[in-house]
């Protein structure tokens, strides 16, 4: 036819007013790309949201839902704006489906449901040459955030909006009720491969660090670095856990260390595993298994590591935070 759970969103969606959002030249945010010629090994046929969070490159795509909504116009063909190769839509037989360039599609409307809030987000069209209306809400209570109506898709170039309060759903609908369309790129946030949050506390050698010698893959070994611990040597406690505002058997964190000897110090990650190991030199490398299992995508892991120390009573001093995203 020619005619956007880690720590970024913990408490950051406030009841925001309703506001314009702006196309900007591209994201500034870290992101990830969903290209539907991904989809399928670039062939026709239905797909799932599995699918598209894992066409996510570089990372997975943190999106929580998928929906597309069919809507009242003509079912279309996809003969226009087809530089953009395959797009996601509606098959004749209503499935989400990829659909290549010169095939039939029935028209929709659709919404996205982000893990992460978001203040921007990218798409690009096939099939259509007009302009999209955008809503951007949030999904506690679908309240609006922002609205926008976007420039003329006349190229498959993809377009990009920034909103000034964060959302973490999109509704996206072209401007003419008889349009029909193809959604050929997605452009969302991705949450940080690895991400250093709160603070330890210090012992004889300083604030022990947690970091990534690599990031958490399906298949590969996830590896840890921790520094800044006894020189003399000695032994730390690796929690690992799935959360930061609850342990499972110690409830609510973060967990204050002071009444059993340990001032400064806290639990702030969900001990829900936790493991043992020496060292000799004050520094270590701690490696966690990641199996090769789809289902892992996106799946964000906990860790804090705990040293023997002689500073305080209870003999250990606490490392930050380490979070990992699991990704391809």
């Amino acid at each position: 036819m020619n005619p956007m759970r880690t720590v970024l969103a913990l408490g950051v969606l406030s009841a925001p007013l309703c506001a314009q959002a702006v196309e900007i030249p591209a994201l500034t945010i870290l992101s990830t790309r969903v290209d539907a010629d991904r989809l399928n090994a670039g062939s026709a046929g239905t797909t799932t949201l599995a699918a598209i969070r894992a066409a996510g490159v570089p990372f997975v795509a943190e999106i929580n839902a998928f929906t597309l909504t069919p809507n009242t116009a003509e079912q279309g063909f996809y003969n226009w704006n087809i530089d953009g190769g395959n797009g996601i839509g509606l098959s004749p037989t209503g499935q989400i489906s990829t659909i290549p360039p010169l095939s039939f599609f029935n028209a929709f409307d659709v919404t996205i449901d982000l893990e992460l809030p978001s203040t921007e987000f990218g798409f690009s069209v096939g099939d259509w040459s007009g302009g999209m209306d955008l809503e951007f809400r949030r999904t506690a209570d679908d309240s609006l955030v922002a609205t926008h109506h976007t420039s003329l898709f006349t190229t498959t170039a993809t377009k990009f909006f920034q909103t000034t309060e964060p959302f973490d759903r999109i509704v996206i609908k072209a401007d003419s009720e008889t349009a029909n369309w193809v959604l050929t790129d997605l452009h969302i946030a991705a949450s940080e491969p690895f991400l250093a949050f709160g603070q330890g506390c210090p012992g004889v050698a300083g604030i022990p660090t947690l970091g990534a010698i690599t990031t958490p893959t399906l298949g590969d070994p996830y590896s840890l670095s921790l520094s800044n611990m006894d020189p003399a040597g000695g032994a730390f406690f690796m929690a690992l856990g799935f959360s930061l505002t609850t342990d499972p058997v110690a409830g609510s964190l973060p967990i204050d260390l002071a009444p059993v000897g340990a001032p400064g110090c806290s639990l702030q990650c969900a001990a829900e595993a936790l493991f043992f190991q020496l060292h000799t030199t004050g520094a270590s490398q701690f490696d966690i298994s990641v199996p090769n299992n789809q289902a892992l995508l996106g799946l964000q892991v906990m860790t804090q590591a705990f040293s023997t120390d002689t500073s305080n009573v209870l003999g250990l001093v606490a490392s930050n935070v380490g979070i990992g995203t699991v990704n391809l």
